[in-house]
């Protein structure tokens, strides 16, 4: 760890954390997102992001070996980088979607979609990045058994939902999409950590965040879907588990 990185990044992290706890008091105090409370959201996302893309100057210099032709991959480690970067990108930009549908009524249900599409495919970049530097080949079992258990938690989530009072309608089917994308991700960080004997720091940090964003996904689908499921407690709960996902994934990289 090149620590000259890692301090002004767990800086970056500290300050996320602070926008994190004051867009909840915003939230809490308004009882529903306000602009200044998407401009703090969006600043706690921001700081996380910053994070995980300082980590980039505590790396190896990036070459390419001679042997090989131009264009090919360069190495595992800065190809898990990006995609935990993109990851974070991604979800920046669900946070903005997900805010907006409270300021437009006419296109409350476009940027809902658009805010579910965005964190689905950060936790498909996440899962790539895992699979591209710690996957192994020969032990494929331990890349597989989590997707498949991800597909039947989606569909549980999915068809399930109504027996504890949530309403999907027709977001049944991206929620059970989105269901399986952070169940199989936060299984897939399990699973490649216990593979490695739980001996990898990044695998273990992702492995907390992963479940972090499950809970927290799953306290949102009662807010958004359910009734009686945003008083004051939920908010914070949900925005704990949120954050320091957020917090956990951008620090991650700091041990590869």
């Amino acid at each position: 760890m090149n620590h000259l990185v890692f301090i002004p990044g767990s800086i970056l992290a500290v300050m996320g954390i602070v926008f994190s706890v004051l867009y909840t008091r915003e939230r809490l105090q308004f009882g529903r997102p306000s602009l200044k409370g998407v401009f703090l959201k969006t600043a706690a996302s921001t700081a996380f992001l910053m994070t995980a893309m300082l980590s980039i100057f505590g790396q190896p210099i990036l070459t390419v070996n001679p042997d090989l032709a131009a264009g090919e991959v360069l190495t595992t480690r800065h190809c898990y980088l990006f995609f935990v970067e993109a990851g974070l990108v991604m979800g920046l930009l669900g946070d903005v979607w997900l805010a907006l549908k409270h300021f437009s009524k006419e296109s409350k249900e476009t940027y809902t979609t658009a805010g579910v599409l965005c964190f689905g495919f950060a936790h498909v970049f996440y899962m790539i990045g895992m699979i591209a530097f710690y996957g192994d080949f020969n032990r494929l079992f331990f890349v597989l058994w989590p997707f498949g258990l991800g597909m039947f938690l989606g569909a549980v989530v999915g068809n399930c939902g109504s027996r504890v009072g949530l309403r999907f309608g027709h977001f049944k089917k991206p929620v059970t999409v989105y269901g399986t994308l952070v169940g199989s991700m936060a299984l897939l960080a399990g699973s490649l950590a216990f593979m490695y004997g739980f001996s990898e720091p990044t695998l273990n940090l992702m492995f907390i965040g992963g479940f972090c964003f499950l809970i927290s996904d799953l306290i949102l689908a009662g807010s958004y879907f359910g009734h009686g499921k945003n008083k004051a407690h939920y908010v914070i709960t949900n925005h704990l588990f949120y954050f320091g996902a957020l917090a956990l994934i951008a620090m991650s990289v700091y041990f590869i």
